[in-house]
This record gives C-alpha cells, sequence and structure tokens, in this order.
C-alpha cells in the first residue's frame, strides 16, 4: 500500500459521497448516520496508523495518523455526541439540559459532509511538501538533556511574566507586542511536553523532569485560580500524554485509566466548582474554599453528571457545523469566498499592519447571523469549525476543496518541524497544534498560528537546549 494509492482511495470515496443527494441522505435514521461516520473515521485512523508503523515511523509524529485520530476522536465522536447525548443521559442527568434534539433532522447528512471533510483532510495530508519543504531551512541541533533543565529554570520567571501580563494585565502592552509576548509565554506549554518526554526517555535521573514539570505547572496554575479557567487547570494532567507518545510511540493506557477517574470524580467537577464560585468577584482563597465545600457534597452521580456536561459534551464541536447546515443555504445564503478573504486578514503580523481588524469579531458576525450566539452579544465568542466556515462558503464542494488543503497545511508544518528540525522540539509544536486544538480553527487562522508558534518557539528551544550557543 502506497500514499498515492490511500489519498486516491480517500478522495474518491470522497467524490462518491458527494455524489450522493442530501435528500436521500436525509432519509437515513440518524443513529445509523452517526455510527456509520464515526466508524468510517475510525476506520481511516487505524489505516493511517497501521500504514505509518509499516514506514517505521512514530505514528503520532505522521501527519495522516495523528490528525486522523484527532480528527476521529473530535468529529466522529461529535456526531455519536450529538445524536446520542439526550438519548442515553435523559434518565440519569435529567438536570443536564437538552441542547442537541434540534439537529436531528440534518445529522444524516451532517454525518456525510464530515466524513467527506475527514477523507479530505486524510487525502491533503498525504501529500508531500516536496520543494517547498526543501526550500525551508534544515535546522537540526544536539538537544542536551542537562543544559535545556539548566536553562529552563532560568526561563521560567520570562515565562511566568509574559503568561500573567496577558491575562491579567494586557493593556500594559502595545497592540503591536500583545500576540508575540503571549506566545512567549505559552512556550511554557512546549516546555511542559518536552519535560514529560524527557521524563520518559531519561533513567535514573528522571525525577528531576518531573520536578521542573510540577514548577512549570504551577505556574498555569497559579494563573487560572484568579479567574477559574479550567483550560488552565486541566492541561498540565494532558501534556504528560503527549511527551509519552513523542517517547514511546503508543498511548499510556495505564495513566489514562487512572487518569479518567481522578479526572471525572475529583478534578473537573473541583474545577468547575471553581469556576461557578466567581474567584474574580470573591478572591481565589474564598472560590477554593467553596468549591471545596461543594465538592464534598456532591455524590459521585453529581460529580460525574458534571464532568460528563464539561467533556463529553465538548466533543460536540461539529454542532456549530450543524446548525449551519439546517440554515444553510435555505435561509442564509453561501458566501462565495468573503468568509475565505476574512480569515486572509489574520495573516499580516500587527506590527506591519498595525489598524488590523479583529477577525474572530468579524467571524462571529456569521455565528450571530446563523444563531449561534445571540445578536446583539458582544461578550461571546464562538467561531464556526473548520468545516462550518468551508461550508458557509462554498458548500459540500467546498468542504472537499478546502479540507484537502487543509491537511497539505498539516504536512508541510511536519514535513518542516519533524522532517528538518530536531526531534525534540519539531514533535512537540507538531503535537501542541494538532491535537489541543478541539474547535479545528480554518486553515488560513490555523498555519497563522502556527506560524507564529515556529517563530517564537524555535529559537527560545534553540537557546535553552543547544549546549554551545
Amino acid at each position: 500500500m502506497t500514499a498515492f494509492r490511500v489519498g486516491a482511495a480517500s478522495v474518491s470515496a470522497a467524490l462518491l459521497l458527494l455524489a450522493v443527494p442530501a435528500d436521500v441522505v436525509s432519509e437515513v435514521p440518524g443513529w445509523c448516520a452517526v455510527t456509520a461516520g464515526f466508524a468510517i473515521l475510525a476506520l481511516v485512523a487505524v489505516i493511517a496508523f497501521r500504514f505509518a508503523r509499516q514506514r517505521g515511523q512514530n505514528p503520532w509524529a505522521d501527519a495522516t495518523a495523528a490528525f486522523s485520530f484527532y480528527y476521529a476522536v473530535f468529529f466522529g465522536a461529535g456526531l455519536l455526541t450529538l445524536f446520542f447525548w439526550d438519548i442515553l443521559l435523559d434518565q440519569m442527568f435529567p438536570e443536564l439540559t437538552s441542547r442537541f434534539q434540534q439537529y436531528g433532522r440534518v445529522l444524516p447528512d451532517v454525518s456525510r459532509l464530515t466524513v467527506i471533510g475527514g477523507l479530505a483532510l486524510v487525502a491533503g495530508s498525504l501529500i508531500p511538501g516536496g520543494a517547498l519543504v526543501r526550500l525551508l531551512p534544515r535546522l537540526r541541533w544536539q538537544f542536551d538533556g542537562d543544559t535545556f533543565f539548566r536553562r529552563a529554570l532560568f526561563f521560567l520567571p520570562v515565562a511566568a511574566a509574559c503568561l500573567g501580563v496577558t491575562r491579567f494585565s494586557p493593556e500594559l502592552l502595545p497592540k503591536e507586542l500583545f500576540h508575540f509576548v503571549q506566545v512567549l509565554g505559552e512556550t511554557s506549554h512546549l516546555i511542559l511536553v518536552l519535560c514529560s518526554y524527557s521524563f520518559f526517555r531519561a533513567g535514573k535521573r528522571r525525577w528531576r523532569w518531573a520536578w521542573l514539570y510540577l514548577v512549570y505547572a504551577a505556574v498555569l496554575v497559579i494563573r487560572a485560580l484568579p479567574t477559574g479557567m479550567r483550560g488552565d487547570l486541566l492541561l498540565p494532567f494532558a501534556f504528560p500524554v503527549l511527551g509519552y507518545v513523542m517517547a514511546r510511540a503508543k498511548l499510556p493506557w495505564r495513566y489514562l485509566l487512572v487518569g479518567v477517574g481522578l479526572f471525572f470524580f475529583v478534578m473537573i467537577p473541583w474545577a468547575t466548582f471553581l469556576k461557578e464560585s466567581t474567584p474574580r468577584l470573591v478572591g481565589p482563597e474564598v472560590a477554593m474554599s467553596q468549591a471545596m465545600v461543594k465538592l464534598r457534597g456532591a455524590g459521585y452521580k453529581r460529580r460525574l453528571g458534571v464532568s460528563l456536561w464539561s467533556t463529553v459534551r465538548r466533543f460536540a464541536v461539529v454542532g456549530g457545523f450543524a446548525n449551519c447546515r439546517r440554515k444553510v443555504p435555505r435561509r442564509f445564503p453561501y458566501q462565495h469566498g468573503k468568509v475565505l478573504l476574512t480569515t486572509l486578514m489574520a495573516l499580516p503580523p500587527r506590527a506591519i499592519w498595525s489598524d488590523k481588524p479583529n477577525v474572530s469579531a468579524k467571524l462571529n458576525y456569521y455565528s450571530q447571523r446563523l444563531g449561534i450566539i445571540s445578536k446583539g452579544d458582544k461578550t461571546s465568542s464562538a467561531v464556526l469549525v473548520a468545516l462550518g466556515l468551508y461550508y458557509l462558503d462554498f458548500g459540500p464542494v467546498g468542504i472537499l476543496v478546502l479540507c484537502v488543503i487543509h491537511g497539505w497545511c498539516i504536512r508541510l508544518l511536519r514535513d518542516f518541524a519533524v522532517g528538518r528540525c530536531t526531534y525534540e522540539w519539531g514533535a512537540a509544536v507538531f503535537l501542541l497544534l494538532t491535537l489541543t486544538k478541539p474547535d479545528l480553527p480554518n486553515f488560513v487562522v490555523w498555519m497563522s498560528g502556527a506560524v507564529r508558534m515556529i517563530l517564537v518557539s524555535l529559537p527560545v528551544v534553540y537557546v535553552l537546549s543547544h549546549k554551545r550557543l
């Protein structure tokens, strides 16, 4: 089996599904459509993993394998969530508000379009970067663990200051520097992944990496406490998984089995109760105390319900796309490229274009028109996932064509970061950019963020890990 054959088969299957009329698909029972959609995407991920292993590669550092896994989890499982959430939890957790029944009529076609997008992404990720990647510099150096450990300690105050000022006092920074300082602070995420990787690769001295990891993780937790941001509270528990797959090319099943219980019955309920206590108003100490009281008073059933609502519901990122499919083009016309042109505004850095508009705010206009967020709501943000934006512009054909381009962009990142740069930095950047973004921005916004991370994190990690400067 060659990459060309796999890509050709993916495109052929996508074209076949594209040729099926939506009216015909709508006759398929919802449970059958979402189950078949998830099964196809899961099968594609399994084939991609086997294909990567046959070529002697770490599948988690392979563009097709890693991204097909991500897509099957967040979009394939998202289809199941949209259909089965209310059915399975109505009796067990009636207090969980029903949100997804409105999508029932369009779910069969949403499943079809989601599978088309997944197949197109796979096909695009199999197109090699070729001459374009060879034009980029080869940046390989010896990643020295001892040097990285020492210098990462000195970098800690810099990372903490950047994270703190961008969260609590952004007005202190010029607009032209805000994103640079923000990405510089988020380099701490990369350092956490590298600490985990080094821990699983090291021998007798591995526990120093655990100590360094805890120090950096504490910065994220302290930053999250005043606002109750669950992401920063829970991310330190996810980064070790990325370091493990980098080091050993497989999932840490023992860690996951133990971690799921701790997450669902302790960490996620506590983080949710903390956020509900509004630490910004009452103070972190009072909020933490109230969260502990609520946690002790909550039974296992309530804790599980809170965790399901905070996590499994997140897999329904495809819900916004379903809402888009429900209203476009019947109530809202195709935009014929206007959305894509809007996202292109994200490319020029603010240092060059000082008056660059807020791209997310402009994209929120479409979310308001589609009823995803309330009209006149200037505080909420709910930008459509890539599939929704592609569909909004050009319909089903747009999903097919633009997802191929999207997959190719992922391949370009992988071929540069992992293929032409030091493995430790490249694999960590690739995993962070592909596996930690459940909302899947469109390829322009995604590539813009990837370029920013590369330009900032590459020199930082080089200075931290290269023995001779």
